[in-house]
């Protein structure tokens, strides 16, 4: 299976929350980093667990490939996503924001799995559409 294909099989499991799957597509030595946080992850238990968290938060959450490039062992992906936000926030609880949001995900291969993740997530407009949220404003 070509590392574009072993990509799409992940983000389609992904997306359906068929963790078995997603987990199949990544090299045991995996490391997820959320770039521009201090979040890094290693191991395919731990990734399992960590994404199975964020989805909990985010329980609709889907996204699309807008964009792929590849080059050699990389594969680079723009994504757009939405969804509904449940958690805490600053301290704040939230319930039912509406999110939209780019991100841009790096994936690195080898022995035909998934070895590392990049993502470099819109941060800043994931805090600005909570706090519009949280203000009862409607930003987007």
């Amino acid at each position: 299976m070509s590392n574009l294909a072993t990509l799409q099989r992940f983000l389609d499991a992904e997306n359906a929350r068929d963790w078995p799957t997603w987990s199949s597509c990544l090299h045991p030595d995996v490391a997820y980093h959320a770039v521009g946080s201090d979040i890094v992850i290693s191991g395919v238990d731990a990734y399992a667990r960590h994404m199975q968290a964020v989805y909990a938060e985010l329980s609709d959450w889907s996204f699309s490939a807008r964009n792929t490039a590849e080059s050699g062992a990389l594969i680079f992906v723009e994504f757009d996503g939405s969804g509904h936000y449940t958690g805490t926030h600053r301290s704040r609880m939230v319930s039912g924001a509406r999110l939209r949001l780019q991100a841009v995900c790096v994936f690195e291969f080898a022995d035909g799995r998934i070895l590392r993740v990049r993502e470099y997530l819109d941060r800043d407009g994931f805090d600005r559409q909570i706090d519009e949220f949280l203000s009862g404003s409607s930003g987007i």
